[in-house]
């Protein structure tokens, strides 16, 4: 395994969920989805900002875990 640096994950992550947001409203506008898919598939408003607490308390959990070992 590499040891990628976490803000490029959670950079990756952000913008997978930015371009995923903007390419539903797209569809949507155009048609090509109704606006119950729009909602049924569109990230929550907080969810960058979930899965940044997720992996910080992933990071957290792992470092108390190898401290312990």
């Amino acid at each position: 395994m590499t040891n990628t640096p976490i803000h490029f994950i959670r950079a990756t992550i952000a913008n997978k969920i930015a371009n995923r947001g903007t390419k539903l409203v797209e569809q949507a506008i155009s048609g090509a989805i109704t606006n119950q898919q729009y909602l049924a598939d569109q990230f929550p408003a907080d969810a960058i900002s979930f899965i940044d607490k997720a992996i910080a308390q992933a990071i957290d959990d792992f470092e108390g875990k190898s401290k312990c070992d």
